[in-house]
């Protein structure tokens, strides 16, 4: 799901900031150096963290709740959460979605 998601946060890392966060599966310690070479390999734009023990994907998604262990955050100028996208892959069409939001959000006025 990453790497059919990569091209579409790859177009939207021309309007904003992205920042991709590895849930290593199952739940592991991996190595930066892995997820870098991983990241880089399939194209994923932007800034990297890794979520080892799950706990940013099970503050958003907890197990019950969730079917994919992808979700798309939209955050606005301040840092708030606007939209979550629960998981799956971004098509391009979520995609151009998101840039319409993250329009409507450089719009805003403070």
């Amino acid at each position: 799901m990453c790497t059919r998601s990569a091209p579409v946060l790859a177009d939207l890392a021309k309007k904003a900031a992205v920042v991709a966060v590895y849930h290593p599966k199952p739940p592991r310690d991996v190595t930066p150096e892995a997820v870098r070479e991983a990241a880089r390999a399939i194209g994923m734009p932007g800034t990297l963290g890794v979520d080892r023990d799950w706990k940013v994907l099970d503050r958003w998604k907890p197990p019950a709740e969730r079917s994919f262990t992808s979700l798309t955050f939209l955050l606005d100028k301040r840092g708030r959460v606007r939209f979550v996208h629960k998981g799956g892959t971004l098509e391009p069409a979520e995609g151009a979605d998101l840039g319409q939001r993250i329009d409507a959000l450089f719009a805003e006025r403070d």
